[in-house]
């Protein structure tokens, strides 16, 4: 359980933790990453102890010795941060990536409406803060982080969600302009309504000195006809500006050609990478794991563009067939529009990671829950490409809980985890404790006594008649559900009653776990910037471990 709520001031955070064995959800992969590491070494190659630095650094000489293409990855990656308005500082970190000797600590996520949601923040600040700790024992590292807008989800991306005024969970949608189902969010761009929304999310966040600055910075941003990736590499390089966070669009066509090798072997070698990661979903499974990916013999860990939209393609035979139809193409075919141009060729999730370290000297790969399980996978075709496994290390994991909230919590009894119980057994939670207690008393009472003599009597009718005693089997059960019915309605009157303290309920169930999930993967970061300005960032980077393997809890 979580230690006691702490008390706070108002210049620092306190937190208490919680380990990922009691949040719901968390796969066994994922446990054993954290707390048993040596139980899945076998698919994570540079997990070598249980120390975090020292893995990294044991890493970095092996990341060092590759030859990259340092200078014409930091020439695209400098026009593409200064596109973005980046400070000074990132402008330093991409010199540095000049330098041999230095190492990237990489993140990345999809292209969020308005930055997306808080775990978003997370993984920046934990590449920056890992950097930042590596640079101190001597190792020059950079962190950067992908966006990931190659990405075709849409869906996934097109929203956020805040908490309003009223205390509810308030979901703004924008609808961008192109092809929705089939393109890349890097290829689709901000419509008209975007005003709409930024008037929406104004309107929801609670007023406060902070709000004339953030709405100036996100109208910057998101502009009728920007590029969506564009808009949030702005809202990014806005909010980590100081701490020299450096960007990347794989989109870009300049890294496609430099990324040709990559592609090139995926597609000579397809048939034996497909067969290397059914093995290792195989072997996962065997070992009592779940395949964070679907793996099948034909495979093709790639997807071309076919007349602008994104085609999956299976292997057989030694040819290609694009899925859905009946155009197949051979092997020399794909290496001959590689060639002519690289731009119509986009990494799947297996791959993707591949693409990635042969761009950047990746010494560390810093993901989710979700990604770290599926690196479990992917290190199975490594071997096949000129590039080293990085160090792969769980993002940290935070929830954000004002004083206001904590208190309510611990006036009513509650520790964070009863939160996971579910709003409706929440809310009866606390109302019971609001009742008048004698008759609660008197219920459970009165429950005991019918358990103990019907039992009794159940027991007695067993020896004279099973028949009887199997008739008031049901019997028992009719008297317990009027009992437990009865006892319902007690609870919805005295709830009528006290329509203040449900709202209470709601709106801190709603903000703490929203729609029965972490804060950090429902709610948006302009939650809390409202309240707490662009320090919030700040106050944030003061409590980021990279090496935590716990949900944390700040108190503000």
């Amino acid at each position: 359980m979580s230690s006691p709520l702490p008390n706070t001031t108002d210049n620092q955070l306190s937190a208490s933790q919680i380990p990922f064995t009691q949040i719901h959800n968390s796969s066994k992969l994922f446990l054993h990453y954290l707390y048993d590491y040596k139980a899945i070494t076998p698919f994570y190659p540079s997990l070598e102890s249980n120390n975090l630095i020292n893995n990294i650094l044991s890493k970095t000489s092996s990341v060092i010795r590759r030859t990259y293409q340092r200078n014409f990855v930091a020439n695209t990656l400098l026009e593409q941060n200064q596109e973005f308005g980046c400070s000074e500082k990132t402008l330093q970190n991409i010199e540095l990536l000049r330098d041999p000797s230095t190492v990237a600590i990489v993140t990345g996520q999809q292209a969020g409406l308005f930055g997306g949601p808080l775990y978003t923040v997370y993984k920046a600040l934990t590449a920056i803060k890992l950097s930042q700790e590596l640079n101190l024992q001597g190792q020059k590292a950079i962190p950067v982080f992908w966006i990931a807008s190659e990405d075709h989800d849409y869906e996934e991306v097109s929203y956020l969600q805040v908490i309003n005024r009223e205390g509810q969970l308030n979901t703004i949608k924008h609808k961008a302009i192109g092809d929705l189902g089939s393109s890349s969010v890097g290829h689709l761009s901000i419509a008209s309504e975007i005003s709409e929304n930024i008037t929406e999310l104004f309107s929801s966040l609670p007023q406060s000195e902070f709000i004339e600055q953030l709405e100036k910075d996100l109208q910057s941003a998101y502009r009728e006809k920007t590029g969506y990736a564009k808009a949030f590499g702005q809202i990014i390089t806005n909010l980590f500006s100081q701490y020299g966070l450096v960007l990347l669009d794989p989109l870009d066509v300049k890294l496609k050609q430099i990324a040709t090798p990559i592609f090139e072997q995926a597609i000579n070698k397809s048939g034996e990478i497909a067969q290397a990661l059914v093995g290792r979903s195989q072997e996962l499974q065997s070992r009592g794991y779940h395949a964070q990916v679907y793996t099948s013999p034909d495979m093709v860990t790639f997807f071309t563009l076919e007349n602008g939209h994104r085609s999956a393609l299976r292997y057989q035979e030694g040819n290609f067939t694009l899925k859905h139809s009946d155009i197949t193409r051979t092997k020399e075919d794909l290496l001959s529009q590689l060639k002519a141009d690289p731009s119509r060729f986009s990494p799947n999730v297996m791959l993707r990671p591949i693409v990635q370290d042969y761009l950047l000297p990746t010494a560390v790969y810093i993901g989710g829950p979700a990604e770290v399980a599926y690196f479990a996978q992917i290190s199975a075709i490594y071997p096949f490409f000129p590039v080293s496994f990085p160090v792969i290390l769980p993002r940290n994991s935070l929830s954000i809980a004002p004083t206001r909230d904590s208190n309510l919590l611990k006036k009513w009894g509650l520790e964070f985890e009863d939160l996971f119980l579910g709003l409706d057994l929440v809310k009866r939670k606390v109302l019971e404790n609001n009742l008048d207690q004698e008759t609660v008393k008197i219920f459970d009472e009165t429950t005991q006594v019918f358990q103990a003599q019907l039992d009794k009597l159940q027991n007695s009718l067993v020896k004279i008649d099973p028949t009887l005693a199997e008739a008031l089997k049901g019997g028992k059960e009719k008297i317990f559900y009027q009992i437990n019915n009865l006892q319902t309605r007690f609870i919805n009157n005295n709830a009528k009653r006290e329509e203040t303290l449900i709202k209470q309920i709601e709106r801190v169930f709603h903000l703490l776990y929203p729609n029965k999930n972490l804060q950090e993967r429902e709610l948006s970061v302009y939650h809390f910037l409202a309240r707490y300005g662009y320090k919030f960032i700040d106050l944030l980077y003061q409590h980021i471990n990279p090496e935590s393997k716990n949900h944390s809890i700040l108190y503000t």
